[in-house]
């Protein structure tokens, strides 16, 4: 398994970077999420715009369409389970991933056809979020980056509060404090105008 983190940016909880294990960034997360028509956008490092979700409802049981470089690439949904909103699950066509997981320690799995594709768990870091990504394939990292992040909001919306764990600087020393480099990024992603046709 290929071993990423995702750290929420300390200034903007609607950012995010994508980095390896050595602390290398690889790609940037940005967007809105919550209401109809909202986007949010994963990045490569020179601003280029890779993937895109597309929030195309407000429920519950939310459905997000999914660009690849302004291309319909498929669809992120949320479903009710045997008993409703507590054993919900997702699912990501056309790829026939079903998602699973701890509401609670926000601890989840994909898999398709019982192969498993990654795994996600959310941690804290100086009361930022911190997110642990395993991904079994590396086509998938862009992919699994993305939804790491909408399971996180989408999982807890109904959920009340959430346990994960706080971690410190000596269990994930991944150079995330360097928050020039970090802000520098980003304020070359405001400078983009980021259109989506419909």
């Amino acid at each position: 398994m290929i071993q990423l983190f995702i750290n929420q940016d300390k200034k903007d909880s609607h950012r995010f970077t994508v980095r390896d294990k050595q602390g290398q960034i690889l790609f940037l997360i940005q967007g809105n999420w919550g209401r109809e028509g909202d986007l949010v956008n994963l990045f490569s490092l020179d601003a280029s715009l890779l993937l895109q979700a597309k929030q195309v409802n407000m429920s519950p049981f939310f459905k997000f369409d999914l660009f690849y470089k302004q291309k319909k690439l498929g669809a992120f949904r949320k479903h009710p389970g045997f008993f409703g909103l507590r054993d919900a699950f997702f699912t990501v066509q056309p790829y026939d991933w079903i998602i699973r997981g701890d509401f609670e320690k926000l601890d989840f799995t994909a898999f398709e056809k019982e192969q498993e594709i990654f795994k996600v768990s959310k941690l804290l870091k100086y009361g930022n979020a911190l997110y642990s990504l395993k991904v079994k394939r590396e086509e998938d990292i862009q992919l699994a980056s993305l939804l790491a992040i909408l399971l996180d909001h989408y999982s807890r919306k109904k959920q009340g509060n959430s346990a994960y764990q706080e971690v410190n600087e000596g269990q994930y020393n991944l150079g995330f404090l360097n928050y020039k480099i970090h802000s520098k990024l980003f304020l070359n992603l405001d400078k983009e105008k980021l259109i989506i046709k419909k």
